[in-house]
């Protein structure tokens, strides 16, 4: 069983989520400050349809089931499963 605790600060994951945003590769999707819970998260990130197509031309999409079925085998903490569990906010397609 693996054990998911990424090695990496987490400023270091906002600044490439930043980048990534900024190359419009992933948006920003966030829950209405009335509708958060304190103890949840609240900021969510998802891919554009520039970068699904980007992943796509790359081939890196074709193993999207294999990578799924590995993380779902990754032992998680608690926090982690809750925050997975968290709700998300809804995405506006373009």
């Amino acid at each position: 069983m693996f054990y998911m605790s990424p090695p990496v600060e987490c400023t270091t994951i906002q600044d490439h989520l930043r980048r990534l945003v900024a190359v419009d590769v992933v948006e920003t999707v966030e829950i209405p400050v009335g509708e958060r819970s304190r103890d949840l998260p609240h900021v969510f990130y998802g891919l554009t349809e520039s970068g699904r197509q980007l992943l796509v031309e790359h081939g890196l999409l074709d193993e999207a089931e294999a990578w799924q079925d590995l993380y779902a085998r990754v032992e998680k903490t608690e926090k982690i499963r809750k925050d997975e569990d968290a709700p998300r906010p809804k995405r506006t397609e373009p």
